[in-house]
């Protein structure tokens, strides 16, 4: 199951890293709009949808894309605009 510890941005960020997070690795997010899965799965499992108001854990990649992470594991990718970070991981010892 993946989690929000997960997050390949807590070990490496590339030069693409979103500026305005100052190198601040966002774990969780509240959705600002419901998003829904593009394309259904073929493997028969429910559509996923982050809705809207809720709050979500966050995996990041190191540059800087952000999926909502559900209960059971499963993950949706968000766009900017669809989301605002409510909560950061601990930055390291060292970084400001």
């Amino acid at each position: 199951m993946t989690t929000k510890f997960d997050s390949p941005a807590l070990e490496v960020q590339s030069r693409h890293y979103p500026a305005s997070w100052h190198g601040k690795i966002p774990s969780r997010v509240r959705m600002d709009k419901s998003v829904r899965e593009d394309l259904p799965l073929w493997n028969n499992k429910r559509l996923s949808a982050a809705l809207e108001g809720e709050e979500y854990d966050a995996y990041v990649n190191s540059h800087g894309a952000l999926c909502a992470i559900f209960a059971d594991g499963d993950m949706i990718g968000l766009k900017p605009g669809e989301f605002t970070v409510v909560g950061w991981h601990p930055q390291k010892e060292g970084e400001r």
